[in-house]
């Protein structure tokens, strides 16, 4: 196939087309910048795609509206210099047939880049897939950081705390003034906002490294699975897991059960879900931390663990914590089974019911 060779400096990039003839004197090359003349620049683009020479060394010009099906290698002179935006345009123009494309980002040593120009090239590595410009721009943001939400700041603490973490933070601020102060103007305010639950189990819960090596792919790995909010969601990464890369070990199993746990207790708004010693424990919420699980939630989750064939107790600790823990829970599994037939019990109570 055909090569792209990016060099965006129209100052010397006949200097380095000379240096790659000169390294390579059987491979035909020409030069494309924006400063040549349209006819002139329109020629080698038509000669290009006629494939009449071999390598291309071209500014970033060609980024935007270029398809040549033949050309299958892209060459990135100093990638660190170029924006994340720039970088998955460009390695666009490669793999526009059925042919394997390549793209190689060349920079000076790693170790002299600065952190957002290792940042940009790792992401453009991490998301090669299909349809990942979604992704690019969300890391593209949470690198650069966000403007204020209220002024002409293009730039905002959000670069401090990250995107995501942001974005949940506001959610929760505004869910609280709905139901708190402009409950009033917010008839169908939703329930206030909760903590996240923490989940604890007698267990190894992890990606082994023997099960999937590649550190950039088990960092996002493990970033999906927290971010999986519900059931189907984990059930479709398991499969995913499954299809790319083999029947996941007990590890990745436990893990994604204790997702799960934490879904499951996130719906009832429980602080604190573990399971050990054949025992799950369910942390119950303070009386004045969270007075909604109590006025809807609370009579219902008592009257469906009731319900279960398992034998329980309601502990208060020294500390005034109240919890309730189900005996005979064999494996982590059962102890999922049992959360989730809580869940949904609780949910039909009149009292839960009428909460939502």
């Amino acid at each position: 196939g055909q090569v792209f060779f990016i060099h965006n400096r129209v100052q010397s990039i006949e200097e380095m087309s000379a240096t790659l003839r000169a390294l390579l004197p059987s491979v035909r090359i020409q030069v494309a910048h924006g400063q040549m003349k349209a006819s002139t620049l329109e020629r080698v683009m038509m000669d290009f795609k006629n494939r009449k020479f071999d390598v291309l060394v071209s500014t970033n010009i060609i980024e935007n509206g270029l398809d040549i099906a033949n050309a299958n290698t892209m060459i990135i002179d100093r990638a660190d210099r170029f924006g994340l935006a720039e970088l998955h345009q460009l390695r666009g123009r490669v793999g526009r047939s059925n042919r394997k494309a390549f793209c190689y980002l060349l920079v000076p040593s790693i170790h002299g880049l600065t952190r957002e120009a290792r940042q940009r090239l790792q992401a453009v590595e991490e998301f090669s897939d299909l349809g990942s410009g979604f992704n690019l721009a969300m890391r593209d943001l949470d690198i650069r950081g966000a403007g204020t939400m209220l002024g002409a700041e293009q730039s905002g603490f959000i670069e401090d705390v990250g995107f995501e973490t942001y974005q949940k933070i506001l959610n929760e601020a505004v869910q609280e003034l709905r139901a708190q102060e402009f409950a009033d103007v917010f008839h169908d305010a939703p329930p206030p906002p909760t903590g996240d639950t923490a989940v604890d189990i007698d267990a190894v819960a992890l990606i082994p490294t023997e099960y999937l090596d590649n550190h950039v792919e088990r960092l996002n790995i493990y970033r999906r699975i927290s971010e999986a909010g519900d059931s189907s969601t984990l059930q479709a990464l398991k499969e995913e897991l499954d299809d790319r890369f083999g029947d996941p070990p007990q590890e990745v199993h436990n893990l994604l059960s204790a997702m799960a746990l934490k879904n499951l207790g996130q719906s009832l708004r429980l602080p604190r879900v573990v399971y050990k010693n054949a025992r799950l424990f369910l942390s119950l919420p303070a009386t004045d931390a969270d007075p909604h699980f109590y006025a809807h939630i609370f009579h219902a989750l008592l009257e469906s663990v009731a319900e279960l064939d398992h034998r329980y107790v309601i502990k208060e600790s020294k500390s005034g914590k109240t919890r309730v823990i189900i005996q005979d829970v064999e494996t982590l599994g059962i102890a999922l089974e049992l959360l989730a037939k809580i869940v949904g019990s609780t949910s039909t109570k009149p009292e839960a019911a009428s909460a939502t």
